[in-house]
Order: C-alpha cells, then sequence, then structure tokens
C-alpha cells in the first residue's frame, strides 16, 4: 500500500455523514450492483489509545493515516490518541482523546468533580453475563 500525502490540511470527511450515505445508498430496494462505498475507514478503538486511517474506494492504493492528533505533548507527533472520552456535569458528550484528557486536568479540582473522565473503559463495553 501507498501513503499519500497531501500539500494541504486535509481534514476526513465527518464518519456520520459517511455513514449515512451508505445506508442512504444501500435501502433493499435500492442495493446497486458494484461497490457501493465512497470511503472505506478503519478504527483501532484500542484499550488505551485509537487511531484511524482511510482510503476513498476511487483511490484504494492511496490511504489516509492520521498522523497527528489535536493536543498532545508538544513537539510529538502521535498517530493515535488516548481512549479517554469527558461528558460533561450534564452527561453530555464534550471530547475525546488527548482533548478530554488536557481539558479534564486543567479544570479546578473542586469543578472536575462534577464531570465524568472515562479512560481504559474498552474491556467493560462488553460482557458475557
Amino acid at each position: 500500500f501507498l501513503f499519500c500525502s497531501s500539500k494541504s490540511s486535509f481534514s476526513p470527511p465527518p464518519l456520520v455523514t459517511v455513514f449515512e450515505a451508505h445506508y442512504r445508498q444501500n435501502e433493499p430496494e435500492q442495493m446497486p450492483s458494484g461497490p457501493s462505498f465512497v470511503v472505506v475507514v478503519a478504527i483501532d478503538f484500542g484499550t488505551t489509545s485509537s487511531g484511524y486511517a482511510y482510503a476513498f474506494t476511487k483511490e484504494p492504493e492511496c490511504l489516509h493515516v492520521m498522523r497527528r492528533w489535536e493536543g498532545g505533548d508538544p513537539g510529538v507527533s502521535n498517530q493515535k490518541t488516548p481512549t479517554t472520552i469527558l461528558l460533561t456535569p450534564d452527561r453530555k458528550f464534550h471530547s475525546f482523546g488527548y482533548a478530554a484528557r488536557d481539558f479534564y486536568h486543567d479544570l479546578d479540582p473542586s469543578e472536575s468533580k462534577h464531570w465524568l473522565y472515562l479512560e481504559k473503559f474498552k474491556m467493560k463495553l462488553h460482557t458475557t453475563a
């Protein structure tokens, strides 16, 4: 596989949009005969860190890999971000990864008690019972 790099700063399309487009394209009465995906996304949802890569079906040999997440340690380029989630005191999604970690750790300790910071939670998502 070739890794293509872009001279410009490329932002991938939001995954929700990609999934919605796929499901609209694949309603049972409208199943196309050929490939129906515009993009193929690989998500590495890890216990400690997560990352992603994607390729457009028109250019399958050109893989786009996340090379630098917002936040993180200065001067360090990370292809993965911590698998952490931060929820507001109202229990609404606030942030994921480095953004969640950094925001939570910058909160005043008395205020942080009202927020919900989740890390290393992957193994609790599936139970056999």
